[in-house]
Parts: structure tokens; C-alpha cells; sequence
């Protein structure tokens, strides 16, 4: 089975896609599995599920986390299989929330062939 495991859609500030969009090119390309990691917000992960009903694609929720140093940004994390939102904040602290709000017991990949 194929995954995308970094997916934005149009609640991300650098892309365009509707849910719908999204999960209907993912079917139409043999894609199983998408994870939407959008930028700061987890915005669209209610409507991602919804669209998902009417698709043959399961979903991981994530999101793409700014992290800073000395009140600069440095870069993003990407969590996957969270439960809820992550705020930026400092690289460590942002790592042990990624770990406290994600999921284990629902890991699509674990099922992946």
C-alpha cells in the first residue's frame, strides 16, 4: 500500500487543495494511506475525515510545527498520529508534546503490506 505521509491542504498557507481534492487524486493514484500535516492548525482535520468517508483512504492527522530558538524560528517538526493540535514553541518542548498527543493505538501503518 502507498502513503503521503506530508500532505497540506488549503488550510495550510502554502497550498490550494480542498479535502475532496485531495483524497480523490490519492484513490484515482493508489494512494491508501495520507497523512495532512497542514502548517500550525489542524484546521482541516474535520473536514479531511469527513471527505475521507466517501474515499478508500484511511487517514493519519499531523500537523507541521514551527519550532524556535532564542525566539527565532529553525525550522519545522512534523507530528503524526496526534490527537489534538500542537503549538510552536522550543524544539524540545514541541517534541514532547508530538509524544504526549499522539496516538498509539491507531496506526494505520502498522497495517500497511
Amino acid at each position: 500500500m502507498k502513503a503521503d505521509l506530508h500532505v497540506h491542504s488549503v488550510y495550510s498557507r502554502d497550498a490550494i487543495s480542498k479535502p475532496q481534492s485531495i483524497l480523490a487524486a490519492a484513490a484515482d493514484r493508489g494512494i491508501g494511506i495520507i497523512a495532512i500535516t497542514d502548517h500550525d492548525t489542524a484546521e482541516g482535520w474535520n473536514p479531511v475525515l469527513q471527505a475521507a468517508k466517501r474515499y478508500p483512504v484511511q487517514i493519519v492527522l499531523g500537523q507541521e510545527i514551527k519550532v524556535f530558538k532564542g525566539g527565532e524560528v529553525v525550522g519545522e517538526l512534523l507530528g503524526l498520529f496526534l490527537k489534538t493540535p500542537v503549538a510552536s514553541g522550543a524544539v524540545h518542548g514541541v517534541m514532547a508534546e508530538i509524544r504526549r498527543r499522539a496516538s498509539s493505538d491507531d496506526a494505520p501503518l502498522s497495517r500497511m503490506q
